[in-house]
């Protein structure tokens, strides 16, 4: 099943009524049918492993946990390839002599690289434990506490909320994430023009202190399943 994307759903600011975790329920549940998208995004990134601003074909899939990122020039030609595995990521740039391969893993520039491919099929970060502690403050703040794991310490999820007019359901306009322990790591998101099919993002953001990446999807098609949540 394809779909294109639209935004006529937009977000507004409202008073939330819904219990913490019904919130967070909603939340995580934005583009989880997607299986499969694939299109061209308009990326800017900022960082020591690349930087500039530039058009990129995409492909990522949810089951396999890939995401598949072809950098191409004005004319159409391919600057680089980009693939992220898991928490894995390679960039293949070059041609020739000036060949060159990078390996990495665990962030890219500071952005931890397990949601790569969530943000790409466009859902929202989410804790990946099911123990948390959830609560809403004062201007429709959700703050989500997870107790720390042996990968490291507390992590903590501050979503920014509005309501959708579409369907009346929440919407994360922005997410402020922390991690404490030796791993120690702090990352901004913003997202806006929410798909009216998946209320995923088709604009987001990610800051954190040794980078950044922009994406706009310019054209998105997407493979949706159902009865399943998130890979």
């Amino acid at each position: 099943m394809l779909s294109s994307c639209a935004h006529r759903g937009a977000p507004r600011d409202l008073q939330i009524q819904q219990e913490p975790d019904e919130v967070l329920a909603q939340i995580c549940s934005a583009g989880e049918t997607v299986a499969e998208a694939s299109g061209v995004v308009q990326i800017r990134a900022q960082s020591p492993e690349a930087s500039g601003q530039f058009p990129a074909s995409v492909q990522v899939n949810s089951q396999s946990r890939t995401l598949d990122l072809e950098v191409t020039n004005p004319l159409g030609g391919t600057e680089a390839k980009i693939r992220v595995e898991g928490t894995n990521y390679q960039i293949e740039a070059g041609r020739g002599k000036k060949a060159r391969q990078e390996k990495g893993t665990g962030t890219w520039g500071g952005i931890p690289l397990h949601w790569a491919v969530d943000l790409f099929l466009g859902r929202f970060p989410c804790p990946s434990k099911t123990e948390h502690h959830a609560k809403i403050e004062s201007g429709n703040v959700l703050v989500v506490r997870v107790p720390p794991s042996l990968a490291g310490g507390e992590e903590i999820f501050r979503y920014s909320l509005d309501i959708m007019q579409s369907d009346r359901k929440v919407w994360p306009k922005s997410l402020q994430w922390s991690r404490s322990g030796i791993l120690a790591s702090e990352v901004k998101f913003q997202f806006s023009s929410p798909e009216d099919a998946t209320r995923s993002p088709m604009r987001w953001e990610a800051v954190s202190s040794r980078g950044e990446v922009k994406a706009k999807w310019r054209e998105r098609e997407v493979r949706q399943f159902k009865g399943e949540g998130r890979s």
